[in-house]
């Protein structure tokens, strides 16, 4: 292993929870059959005093297995065994974060929902699962507007089907040129749209995905212009907040089946 790859290697274990010493004495131990605590400090460059330390954690978390001769020797685990516990290593810290996070959350008592709020929201990747979980939480519509075909993924697809199966009146608005098959969606209004302002033209950027829920929530998505970098957004609350006042309004006409003409 050149000296790019093992600390490439070493700071992708830290970032999954190891400390540093055990990091670079796991990665060491990949590279040789096996090693005594002098070998592994020359491969890894750690002190000796530290290798000791470092090994016992190591052995204590299953990632190595020691021979008690005299000196000790130790060597890795199969790679694949490894992956696997570092990975329900993982999985556990995730869960208990989840549960953490959860018991400090608000109480939907407790937030002023209806205050008229905008917040900007961006992400590496894709925004799907904001969307999704937008479309999963509604209590009694969702209108999911589509830009291009491109932004109609499965992760979409499956919230619009649980949507569904709770009883959601569940609106999927295309634009023209957008070839998206939606045939297979039961239950699902779809309309093709004819609004202007959903197509983009020059400069003025591209709509991506626009989702209004139970008449009070709006996301609204941008690809990025070069595409590069993440899709970007923003989330409007309230009954009242503009931006989903003008939304519902822009809507109305398109959706005589909606909610929005109540």
């Amino acid at each position: 292993m050149g000296t790019a790859d093992h600390d490439r290697a070493v700071e992708l274990l830290k970032e999954l929870g190891m400390k540093t010493y055990q990091a670079e004495c796991f990665a060491a131990l990949n590279t040789i059959p096996s090693g005594t605590a002098r070998e592994i400090s020359e491969v890894a460059d750690v002190p000796r005093t530290r290798v000791y330390d470092a090994t016992e954690a190591l052995a204590e978390q299953g990632f190595i297995e020691v021979q008690h001769t005299n000196p000790q020797r130790f060597r890795a685990i199969p790679l694949s065994e490894a992956v696997r516990t570092l990975r329900e290593q993982y999985e556990v810290r995730i869960e208990r974060l989840h549960e953490t996070l959860a018991d400090l959350e608000l109480d939907a008592a407790d937030q002023d929902v209806d205050a008229p709020e905008v917040w900007t929201v961006a992400s590496e990747g894709t925004l799907d699962a904001r969307i999704a979980e937008t479309i999963t939480g509604a209590n009694d519509e969702a209108i999911l507007v589509l830009g291009t075909a491109n932004d109609w993924t499965p992760e979409l697809q499956n919230a619009v089907e649980v949507a569904v199966d709770r009883g959601v009146s569940m609106h999927v608005v295309t634009i023209p040129g957008a070839s998206i098959d939606l045939s297979d969606l039961d239950g699902v209004q779809t309309v093709e749209s004819e609004l202007p302002w959903l197509e983009g033209s020059g400069d003025d950027g591209q709509i991506g995905r626009l989702v209004l829920v139970d008449r009070d929530t709006l996301v609204l998505t941008t690809p990025p212009v070069d595409h590069s970098g993440g899709e970007q957004g923003i989330v409007a609350e309230g009954r009242t907040n503009g931006a989903v006042v003008l939304c519902r309004r822009l809507l109305r006409n398109e959706l005589p089946a909606s909610l929005l003409v109540e």
